[in-house]
């Protein structure tokens, strides 16, 4: 999800805020990714990791909705920073997650994970793009809280199967 990669013109379209202005929204998004990783450290040792994990997701589910429905441009930034502060733990927890989990194919399993990230890197900007070209921009930022409720669901059907297993 590319969300650092069309913020700004999604504040120039969406919400007519001048170019100048839009990258520094932009800012808001890679602000609130670089003090959620920073903090993430202090967070995991005193919370588990799936928890965090889940909210983290429940942050840039928020962050995205207010994005989504809001017309304001100080709510919009809310909602970047929100959503940036939620991305921010998904890679490095989900690492975590797949080398304990496959400690003794970390290697491999690293890998499959970087291209899974890779694929989706690759399809939901185009996918954005298709649905933008009919919906709009708005519309398509729909994408961003559709994948993270996937994750979730996916991060809570893996973790009833490792406490099963």
């Amino acid at each position: 999800m590319n969300v650092g990669g069309w913020t700004a013109t999604f504040f120039k379209e969406e919400l007519q805020i001048g170019e100048q202005r839009a990258l520094v929204y932009l800012s808001l998004y890679w602000l609130g990714m670089m003090l959620a990783r920073l903090a993430l450290g202090f967070v995991l040792k005193r919370a588990a990791p799936v928890g965090v994990l889940l909210g983290a997701i429940s942050v840039a589910i928020v962050g995205a909705l207010l994005l989504i429905v809001t017309r304001s441009a100080s709510l919009a930034a809310l909602g970047v920073f929100l959503v940036g502060c939620g991305f921010a733990p998904v890679f490095p927890l989900i690492l975590g997650f797949v080398g304990d989990r496959y400690a003794n194919l970390s290697g491999t399993a690293f890998s499959v994970v970087i291209v899974m990230a890779l694929v989706g890197g690759m399809l939901l900007p185009y996918l954005t793009g298709v649905v933008g070209a009919v919906h709009g921009l708005r519309g398509s930022f729909v994408i961003v809280p559709a994948a993270l409720v996937a994750l979730g669901t996916l991060l809570l059907v893996s973790k009833e199967r490792g406490a099963g297993g």
